[in-house]
């Protein structure tokens, strides 16, 4: 007697019940997708959304020098390529949607890492609910406009890319696709370079299939200019002035960064110490989704019993994720969106895991990796449901509401010269300028007393916090705006109230900072000093 034929995930044709199932996981991801795009769209707008943003509008050759950028270049210049080619002044709209976009992206790598090479729908299922609705991800992380969230599509491709090529013996448009992609992800953040030394090893000792010579012309040359091409923005500044793009990008953060906020660790509490970094650490990856991901990554080595194997593709992912939870202690202060680096490893680590089980165990497997994803589903839910009601309705979404919120300003002030702000996009999306040194919002300013005198240099602006009151008397502000940081606004309130600028009371709805109290227009009184 002949067993009937089973239909497994790797199987080429699909049952009527596995089509259904592969429905139905695709309908409640689109939906999951849909409420975190309107969580997105509606989510207030971020102090670091002032930094990356202006990044975009600002940008050119004198990002740095000129305004004290702090970051790679490759998310200002699609900002800016962005906002360039739709002609708007929406910047945090365009933003935004962009985040969204990066959503989509995302999402649909999981599927397809999930399908490709996990081969298993509950394997896609679980991927896909780790990475839409993870706590981690739904906080500033991964709703803002910065460059935190991003990288990450970028990196999911660029590991489907790198695996799917080494699947197929060195396939050299999928090399140059992961070299492309992996470089684009560390021109927006540094921190991703951490896959540079893995994937370098591998793309020597890998496709075990060939020789020397051939991994060198199918695989390593054509990554290695893939990534050259995704990092030719930092390559550009670095040649431009190696001294001044280190002294912005490294010094600026081990020095004058560290200095401003051990001065307010007090009242903000970031994590300096060791142990204040372990504890945020530990709550990113052993909670929620992360803690899920992790049991069912541990379950399934065990079902496919890779504990003692030897798996090139595996070791080199495994030591991406090592060196990104290493890296991740590096900042200092560090907050919890710097620990989000290891998860997109982690998902295809996971991945190539479950691609290691045979069929039968792929099977016996499933009703573990549905369980896990229906938890993480459920437990994110409550965190996205709500934003559905806003999405709805354009007139909330934020980049609408800055938008509406510059034009008052704008209509406020009506005079020339620069505002003084440490909110300057309501500034730039009323058609208005701003300073220099507060261009980028109050990053820059608050740090510029701790930047040594021989890297001054270095800075066209090097006016700190303590020295704006001279650089307002020289150039008097059109208006003063305040709502957005602390440490700025009593400066700018004690300027405004020294040079007799009258006060209008300027609620910011969903554009302010988390303590609203104290948000005004302060405009310039008639007669005052030009």
């Amino acid at each position: 007697m002949q067993d009937a034929p089973i239909i497994v995930a790797g199987s080429p044709h699909l049952s009527a019940n596995e089509a259904k199932v592969r429905f139905i996981t695709v309908m409640i991801a689109s939906g999951a997708l849909l409420l975190v795009i309107a969580r997105v769209l509606t989510f207030p707008l971020k102090r670091d959304e002032q930094f990356y943003i202006m990044g975009g509008v600002l940008f050119s050759p004198g990002l740095y020098e000129n305004f004290g950028f702090s970051h790679l270049p490759n998310l200002p210049l699609l900002f800016n390529v962005m906002f360039e080619m739709l002609g708007t002044t929406h910047y945090v709209l365009v933003a935004r949607l962009i985040i969204a976009a990066g959503w989509i992206a995302a999402t649909l790598a999981a599927w397809r890492i999930g399908r490709d090479i996990a081969r298993s729908t509950a394997a896609a299922a679980i991927i896909m609910a780790a990475l839409l609705l993870n706590p981690v991800f739904l906080d500033q992380t991964g709703m803002a406009a910065t460059n935190n969230f991003l990288p990450v599509p970028l990196i999911l491709w660029g590991l489907w890319a790198f695996v799917r090529s080494v699947e197929k013996g060195g396939e050299p448009k999928l090399a140059l696709l992961t070299g492309l992609l992996l470089g684009t992800a560390a021109g927006m953040k540094a921190n991703y370079a951490v896959v540079i030394a893995p994937m370098g090893a591998a793309a020597l000792l890998m496709p075990t299939s060939l020789i020397l010579r051939d991994r060198l012309a199918r695989f390593a040359l054509p990554m290695a200019a893939g990534a050259i091409i995704g990092l030719l923005p930092t390559l550009y500044f670095l040649a431009k002035d190696p001294a001044g793009f280190f002294v912005h990008t490294v010094s600026f953060h081990r020095g004058p960064q560290l200095g401003f906020w051990s001065l307010v660790s007090r009242e903000v509490t970031p994590a300096i110490t060791p142990r204040a970094k372990f504890i945020v650490a530990s709550g990113v990856w052993l909670g929620g989704a992360s803690l899920v991901l992790v049991a069912v990554l541990i379950y399934s080595a065990i079902q496919a019993r890779l504990l003692r194997s030897r798996d090139g593709v595996l070791a080199t992912l495994l030591a991406m994720l090592v060196l990104a939870a290493a890296i991740s202690f590096i900042p200092t202060p560090a907050f919890s969106q710097y620990y989000t680096l290891p998860i997109p490893f982690l998902l295809m680590v996971f991945a190539v895991t479950v691609s290691r089980m045979s069929d039968p165990e792929r099977a016996l497997s499933a009703p573990v990796f549905w369980s896990a994803a229906a938890a993480i589903t459920l437990a994110g839910l409550p965190v996205t449901a709500p934003s559905i009601l806003d999405g709805v309705r354009p007139q909330k979404w934020t980049g609408i509401a800055v938008h509406r919120e510059a034009e008052k300003i704008a209509a406020l002030v009506q005079r020339s010269g620069p505002i003084a702000t440490a909110g300057p996009l309501h500034v730039a999306e009323g058609g208005g300028s701003v300073y220099p040194q507060l261009a980028l919002g109050p990053f820059v300013v608050r740090a510029m007393k701790f930047v040594p005198a021989d890297e001054r240099a270095h800075f066209a602006h090097p006016e700190a916090l303590e020295e704006m009151h001279g650089v307002f008397r020289r150039t008097m502000p059109a208006a003063i705006l305040t709502g957005f940081d602390a440490t700025l606004d009593p400066v700018l309130s004690a300027f405004a109230k020294e040079a007799g600028y009258r006060p209008m009371p300027m609620p910011l709805r969903r554009s302010s900072r988390e303590e609203r109290d104290g948000a005004a227009v302060y405009v310039r009184p008639d007669g005052a000093a030009r």
